[in-house]
């Protein structure tokens, strides 16, 4: 279990928001009350969303203090990501939802990672799947120039090799893709950039701070997971 505590110096509030992220390999969690983050916990092996992430979740709670009546929102990374975790996930937030009768906010994944980058240049958001393609996804400032897509790693280097203007690539696909991205950066002539380390692992904290600070809710019966079908995967305007 990898822990990040920052105890209970914050008061809660009305709005005090448990985000569950489980797109991704590692699954996580993280508590946001008023102030910022009260603690973020994530799973010591991947893939044990199924048996870990209810206790982890005991865990986090009892770290900062807070009681599950507390819990005034769930928010849940959406996706895309892993068809298991995904579902894991939102059965959770949605169980949780109906025992406390609270809120539930669906955050999307790409939006997650684009909202810890400081700045208001353009953004790609890439997220490998388990197919040897990746889950990308495109911002300006903070508006997405599209839907998500899913490309191969080819298809990701023709289409950052001649981007227009300075792009900042974040996401946990970058290291397995840092000699594609490498030659797209040459080819682009200097013009895309990449984030650092931290800007390549997910984080509950921000699937927490997002649904914290969201204005609507989403229907605990309707919500489903993003999927992102291949046929998406075209040829993407520059």
């Amino acid at each position: 279990m990898v822990e990040t505590t920052f105890g209970a110096i914050y008061h809660l509030t009305a709005m005090t928001t448990l985000g569950l992220e489980t797109a991704e390999a590692i699954g996580g969690a993280a508590v946001w009350g008023d102030g910022g983050l009260l603690a973020e916990m994530w799973l010591e092996r991947p893939l044990e969303h199924a048996e870990g992430l209810v206790p982890l979740i005991e865990r986090l709670l009892a770290s900062c203090d807070v009681q599950r009546g507390d819990l005034r929102r769930i928010s849940v990374n959406r996706g895309p990501g892993s068809f298991t975790g995904l579902r894991i996930g939102l059965a959770t937030a949605k169980g949780l939802c109906g025992a406390l009768e609270v809120p539930l906010i669906g955050i999307d994944g790409p939006a997650a990672y684009r909202s810890r980058v400081v700045g208001e240049g353009r953004v790609c958001v890439v997220v490998p799947d388990r197919r040897d393609r990746y889950y990308v996804q495109r911002f300006s400032a903070t508006r997405p120039l599209g839907p998500v897509r899913i490309l191969t790693a080819s298809e990701l280097e023709q289409l950052l090799a001649t981007v227009r203007a300075e792009e900042m690539v974040v996401g946990s696909g970058v290291p397995r893709l840092a000699t594609v991205l490498r030659r797209a950066a040459e080819r682009s002539g200097g013009r895309l950039r990449f984030a650092d380390e931290a800007m390549t692992r997910p984080s509950a904290a921000a699937i927490a701070r997002l649904g914290y600070e969201a204005d609507a809710r989403d229907d605990v019966y309707r919500l489903e997971p993003m999927y992102v079908e291949p046929l998406l995967a075209r040829p993407a305007t520059r």
